[in-house]
Formats: structure tokens, C-alpha cells, sequence
């Protein structure tokens, strides 16, 4: 039984025509699943005219959280705090007690931005 003559140039040239074939293929899928998310995210944005608010709420949120947490801290060894300070922790007892969901349960942005603003 003959072996057939296998030549080099043409492996190669076969692999490298398969080789880009894939990615070309890889980049297509990549480009379609991109644009499938873009327009979910848009879709998205569309229905929930609400979250777009929540979010603009969230960083100045995040920074009166950490005062809060902050002035808690400082408040807890005895100081006396003026009136301004014992507002904020309020405020922080109040955005702590909005925020408290159980573990891996999901809460609707709307149930949680009327209690977020002062």
C-alpha cells in the first residue's frame, strides 16, 4: 500500500485558509452578539425611564453613605455630634435600612429611589 505524497506548502496553506476562516468567523459572532446587547440595553433604557434616575442618584448616594458610615464610626466613641451631623446620620440609618434586601433576592428600583432622597 502507497502513502500518499502529502506536500508541506499545501498543509500549511490549508491550516493557514482554515486558521482565518475561524477568526473571521469568531469576529462575526462577536460583532452580532455586541450589537444584540447594545439594542437590549436601549430597549431596556426605553421601558425603564426610572432607572436612568436611579442611577444619577447612585453616586451622590454612595458618597452620603460613606460619610455616614464615617461619622457613625467617630460617633460611637462618645463625641457629641451638632445638629448637621446627627442629620446625616439619619439620612445613613435611613438609605442603610432602604438597602437591606435578602441575600440574592432582587429588589425593583422603584420600591427603593422614594427613600433614597433626603
Amino acid at each position: 500500500m502507497e502513502q500518499p505524497q502529502v506536500n508541506a506548502r499545501e498543509l500549511i496553506d490549508t491550516a493557514r485558509t482554515l486558521v482565518a476562516a475561524e477568526l473571521a468567523n469568531a469576529d462575526n459572532q462577536k460583532a452580532e452578539a455586541q450589537k444584540e446587547s447594545d439594542e437590549f440595553k436601549h430597549k431596556n433604557e426605553e421601558f425603564d425611564p426610572q432607572r436612568a434616575a436611579y442611577r444619577a442618584v447612585a453616586g451622590d448616594l454612595k458618597l452620603a453613605y460613606a460619610q455616614f458610615e464615617e461619622l457613625e464610626t467617630f460617633s460611637r466613641f462618645g463625641a457629641r455630634l451638632d445638629e448637621a451631623a446627627s442629620k446625616v446620620i439619619e439620612h445613613g440609618r435611613r438609605i442603610r435600612a432602604c438597602l437591606k434586601q435578602p441575600e440574592l433576592a432582587r429588589c425593583p428600583c422603584p420600591r427603593k429611589s422614594p427613600c433614597c432622597w433626603r
